[in-house]
């Protein structure tokens, strides 16, 4: 699973990506795709976003395929990763923090409560509140995998320079406010 000293350059042949006369890495496929339908400059700004959603993609597989390598999803990790921090946390309070529905961390939990890593207890001060909490065996397998998890994405950002990780978080940052200020999921038409 390891990708050390792999560069964008070694994965030409199963990809799209390709360098233009500046050096900057672009997805062929995309251009191609785009460039007819809006135009040069807009292709370009849009661009950005089909990168974003593959990478999202490819981490999420990646990261999903390590996971599954010790019984467990991404998601599921996730949830552990919460519990690990509060002593129970209120099914509605994950869903909000690892951004999913309620149904699906219901599923989630389901899950990992079958595996016997999370129970499900009362909130002792809201009866009708149910919180999720990681049992030893939750704990046991968390503490075991959690720094091989944060080496994943540290590797592949080896060798950027922290100002250019710094300047993709601010934008990506950026635009999930305008997202969110513009009204979550409701796109503004433009006709």
């Amino acid at each position: 699973m390891a990708l050390e000293g792999s560069t964008v350059d070694d994965y030409k042949s199963s990809s799209s990506i390709v360098r233009d006369a500046e050096g900057q890495l672009f997805d062929e496929q995309s251009r191609q795709m785009l460039e007819p339908l809006v135009g040069a400059a807009a292709m370009r700004r849009l661009e950005m976003f089909a990168a974003l959603r593959w990478l999202s993609r490819l981490m999420h597989e990646y990261v999903d395929s390590w996971a599954n390598g010790h019984g467990l999803s991404e998601s599921r990790f996730q949830i552990l990763m919460q519990l690990k921090h509060q002593d129970s946390v209120p099914l509605g309070k994950l869903a909000a923090r690892l951004r999913v529905t309620p149904r699906a961390v219901t599923a989630l939990v389901d899950q990992l409560e079958r595996d016997g890593m999370v129970i499900r207890v009362a909130d002792p001060k809201d009866r009708r509140t149910i919180r999720a909490q990681m049992t030893p065996t939750g704990r046991k397998l968390f503490d075991k995998i959690w720094t091989e998890y944060l080496d994943i994405p540290l590797h592949l950002v080896d060798g950027v320079e922290q100002d250019t990780l710094d300047e993709i978080r601010s934008t990506c940052l950026e635009l999930v406010g305008r997202i969110e200020q513009a009204g979550r999921g409701k796109p503004k038409k433009t006709t």
